[in-house]
């Protein structure tokens, strides 16, 4: 299995990067969802992936216990790993995954209500994205973002392609 270890756009100078997923632990997910991110409202907070010395935090969305899907946050957390040459990097735990596979939207292309129909972490590669939950939110998802799409259950999500740009897409079905 692969599992993409770094989801940044692609240029001629940064190739994507992966890294082989063996039997590792399962990741531990911290999980948040605040009261502002269940009203209804649209943000165009581009800023769905956020690094710090201690992790890494990005989007999800999921169906909560009302049957409604939402938007909130994964936190994942590093630790300092020795390489075998050079300096100490920071590495999260592996996800274990189930399937990788691309996905290519054109431009134009939209979706109606539709659950996920299994938990898969989408790395944006290329174009961009607007996503409603059906809470009434509605995000922005650039090239670079990383987003865990939970929703299996209740009317799920909208997608759409914005803009004149194809959307490229890598998906890793989430081992359960």
């Amino acid at each position: 299995n692969l599992l993409v270890a770094a989801c940044q756009p692609i240029t001629a100078d940064r190739p994507p990067v992966v890294m082989e997923a063996g039997a590792a632990d399962s990741l531990e997910h911290k999980r948040s969802q605040t009261e502002d991110n269940m009203g209804t409202h649209t943000t165009t907070n581009n800023e769905v992936v956020k690094l710090s010395a201690e992790g890494v935090t990005h989007l999800r969305y999921f169906t909560g216990p009302d049957g409604e899907t939402h938007f909130g946050e994964v936190s994942v957390d590093f630790a300092p790993v020795e390489m075998p040459v050079g300096p100490p990097v920071d590495f999260s735990p592996f996800t274990p995954a189930k399937h990788l596979f691309f996905l290519h939207l054109p431009a134009g292309y939209s979706h109606d209500w539709l659950p996920v129909s299994s938990r898969i972490l989408w790395c944006h590669i290329s174009g961009e994205m607007e996503v409603t939950v059906s809470d009434g939110e509605s995000r922005r998802i650039p090239a670079g973002s990383v987003v865990l799409a939970e929703d299996t259950t209740g009317k799920g999500h909208q997608a759409r392609v914005v803009g004149d740009s194809d959307v490229l897409l890598v998906g890793a079905e989430v081992a359960e």
